[in-house]
């Protein structure tokens, strides 16, 4: 089969997703950007294929329709292992009332295969997810040209929810607390995420999310909250069909090569390392952290960064580079202790905090173990 490429001024058709597979729930490992696009890419082609137990493309075709310009496979592998193993869960309810719960993996197999000089590609579903996904009775109608255009997991996954309510009566999704929209707009699976306030995810992941779906999709949100007293417990969305006139752009390339290489050349990982950890992380944080290493590493006051590969590790699993003052500075230790006020025990470790133990983690072993004693 040819390819089917997209001409340019051409705009991506419409894909039919079905409400299963839209708001999941992931139960091990995390869906990324990367991973709802590939998966995007791989659904709209086997729609055009129709009805098979088995899908087999051009990977070149399933990358260009992913805006995937890249001959990284690494980084392809290591999506398709996480479709393959990924476990999602979903609830669904029939125009009949008929109330359905289900678990499986978002891909039942992938395989890539090379012969006679080119590159195949054969994914399948399992059977009740396939006649689900190939002819769904309830689907969100998303817009390819606009999901194309997005840069972040969690505004993918918010239009995807709220595309499906944009021909309800109300124009109001479900109201739901909001601990179970944070999973499912961040990709994290619940036993992964850290607690954490209300107004944090409300600043780090919804208003984002709201600003960058407002700005490129084919509709508005609004978001509503819902109080218990003076807490927010609830919240929806209020959603409004736009004009799509101003998404005919290019499509971004959805892989940032450039990221991948400074990650080898500069922090020092292998190539599957930085394929992994970029395909776990939005691009803004690894460049913010990228940023870091190279900062401490040129800070003379602070002992030589033997490792920048570790320390790199340890900024990206205690997100050094989201604290107020990144770079870690040494601080001598006042003789009269300080105790933090209940006002500021309630915002979460200070940037004085992280970029302290950014400092420590930056030491070898014995150091870290004269900073102990001395504590």
């Amino acid at each position: 089969m040819a390819d089917r490429r997209i001409a340019k001024g051409e705009v991506r058709p419409d894909l039919r997703k079905a409400q299963e597979a839209i708001a999941i729930l992931p139960k091990s490992g995390r869906v990324t950007l990367l991973t709802r696009r590939l998966f995007n890419s791989l659904l709209q082609l086997a729609q055009e294929d129709g009805e098979r137990t088995m899908y087999r493309r051009r990977l070149s075709e399933v990358l260009y329709h992913a805006s995937f310009d890249s001959n990284n496979t690494e980084i392809v592998k290591e999506q398709l292992r996480r479709m393959a193993s990924i476990q999602v869960e979903w609830s669904s309810t029939s125009g009949e009332g008929e109330r359905r719960w289900g678990v499986s993996n978002l891909l039942a197999d992938a395989e890539i295969i090379e012969e006679k000089g080119a590159v195949w590609i054969e994914w399948s579903y399992s059977e009740k997810v396939r006649v689900k996904l190939l002819d769904p009775e309830i689907y969100a109608r998303i817009s390819l040209q606009a999901y194309s255009q997005m840069r972040s997991s969690a505004s993918a996954a918010l239009y995807e929810i709220c595309a499906r309510y944009v021909t309800n009566p109300s124009n109001l999704t479900m109201r739901a607390p909001w601990e179970w929209w944070r999973p499912r707009l961040t990709g994290n699976p619940e036993d992964t995420v850290e607690a954490t306030e209300y107004k944090f995810f409300k600043r780090d992941v919804l208003k984002p999310s709201m600003t960058e779906v407002n700005r490129l999709a084919d509709i508005s949100v609004e978001m509503i909250e819902h109080k218990n007293g003076r807490r927010v417990s609830e919240i929806q969305f209020r959603v409004t069909k736009v004009s799509q006139s101003h998404l005919h752009l290019p499509d971004p390339n959805l892989v940032n090569t450039e990221i991948i290489k400074r990650l080898v050349e500069e922090i020092g990982l292998t190539q599957e390392e930085a394929a992994r950890i970029y395909s776990d992380h939005e691009e803004p944080f690894l460049v913010a952290t990228i940023s870091l290493v190279n900062e401490r590493g040129k800070d003379r006051s602070l002992p030589d960064l033997k490792s920048p590969a570790a320390f790199f590790k340890n900024a990206i699993r205690g997100r050094y580079a989201t604290a107020k003052k990144p770079v870690p500075r040494v601080h001598h230790r006042p003789s009269t202790p300080v105790v933090a006020s209940s006002s500021e025990l309630d915002i979460g470790p200070s940037a004085e905090t992280t970029a302290a133990l950014a400092a420590f983690d930056a030491l070898d072993d014995a150091q870290r173990g004269r900073v102990l004693e001395e504590f």
